[in-house]
């Protein structure tokens, strides 16, 4: 679509933050993701585990995925500064026309300024500028149920770029074992677990 329609497109909220953004001085650059950009996007990935309680894989397995991205040409890395302060980054991946939001990271420095939402902005005008038609901000919880999801503040921050939500096919699993009945039955408790206790062991 025309960027005018685009910009039409998000909720008045959205363009709200994003003109309060830029009104404060907040500069979003694309950046060379190189090893030490790439370092310092974990960083911000690593703040936001830590303050948010939530699973990252270790700085190896991510910079190795980046790295093979890299390679191919298909990385993005965008930043997002006030004055001298690091505030926000997102690493978004690309394959011909599609591209799809990774990795993002915040500090809680200035949070006021609403530095993500304006970089999520000015990343979808370089899309678009190098030929992208579709760009996926990833998962959110369903609408029906994101008040009591503990996603409901992702949920808020995609939404406000779109005013409808896609919805699609959950996912379905095979079972190939009978042991399956067992696994749907403890699933929950492992997984309260290894939450706790066993990060890596997971993977």
């Amino acid at each position: 679509k025309p960027e005018d329609d685009i910009w039409m497109g998000f909720k008045s909220r959205g363009r709200y933050e994003v003109q309060q953004a830029q009104k404060l001085g907040v500069r979003i650059e694309e950046a060379d993701p190189n090893d030490a950009n790439l370092e310092k996007m974990y960083g911000l990935m690593k703040l936001t585990s830590d303050r948010n309680k939530f699973f990252i894989r270790d700085s190896k397995f991510t910079t190795a995925y980046w790295e093979k991205f890299r390679e191919l040409g298909q990385l993005k890395l965008f930043f997002a500064w006030h004055e001298d302060d690091l505030l926000s980054g997102a690493v978004i991946l690309t394959n011909g026309s599609l591209a799809w939001y990774k990795d993002g990271g915040s500090t809680r420095t200035k949070s006021n300024l609403m530095a993500a939402r304006l970089l999520q902005w000015e990343a979808m005008k370089v899309l678009k500028q190098a030929g992208i038609t579709t760009y996926d901000l990833g998962g959110v919880p369903s609408p029906t149920v994101q008040l009591e999801s503990s996603m409901h503040g992702i949920y808020v921050f995609k939404t406000a770029y779109s005013k409808e939500t896609t919805e699609l096919m959950p996912t379905l699993e095979l079972p190939l074992s009978k042991r399956y009945a067992l696994w749907t039955r403890v699933e929950s408790h492992w997984l309260r677990v290894y939450n706790l206790l066993a990060h890596n062991l997971w993977w």
